[in-house]
């Protein structure tokens, strides 16, 4: 009781459930062999797939309409998803554009775009890379920060809502450079 909040349940130090029932042969590892036979079975997904696995746990929650007008959505990932959403509708309504259009969706930007699914991974640079070498017998690395330097993009991500009984913790957290002292 003694802990703040904020020290008080540590993420390093929590336990993922993945499952408790064993397998019904074997010895050894009987809840781990029957967790991977039921991925494989219902995924496809085997033990030495995890060597390259980034993996994630989030809330899987149900979504849940906010206030009293129902105007808002509470849910874990809505800010990602609403985002997702209207850049792929944007893709798709686009037609037949002049140039290349491409719609790439990524994340982990709270925690500065890392992993190889944030943009400090190489899936953009390596796609434009092969799509290049397909097209153009030429195409090599030079050519390919060409086409980076020479492109547009538009990045969309939603922003912090104000609580105006907070105003203080929101400039705090979202603006320090605006936090005296």
């Amino acid at each position: 009781m003694e802990k703040k909040l904020s020290e008080a349940v540590e993420g390093e130090q929590l336990n993922l459930l993945v499952g408790g029932i064993p397998m019904k042969q074997g010895e050894k590892e009987r809840v781990k062999l029957a967790i991977l036979e039921l991925l494989y079975n219902k995924y496809g997904v085997t033990e030495e797939d995890f060597i390259s696995a980034e993996l994630e746990v989030v809330p899987a929650g149900t979504a849940y309409d906010i206030g009293f007008d129902r105007s808002l959505v509470g849910a874990y990932g809505q800010d990602d998803r609403v985002c997702v959403y209207n850049s792929l509708r944007a893709i798709l309504e686009t037609g037949t554009p002049g140039r290349t259009a491409v719609a790439l969706f990524i994340d982990k930007e709270e925690t500065g775009s890392t992993g190889n699914t944030g943009m400090s991974g190489r899936f953009l640079q390596n796609t434009l890379a092969d799509m290049g070498m397909l097209l153009y017998p030429n195409f090599n690395e030079l050519s390919l920060r060409k086409v980076l330097a020479t492109s547009i993009a538009l990045s969309a991500d939603v922003t912090a809502g104000l609580d105006l009984i907070l105003k203080g913790l929101w400039k705090k957290i979202m603006r320090p450079d605006l936090v005296a002292g």
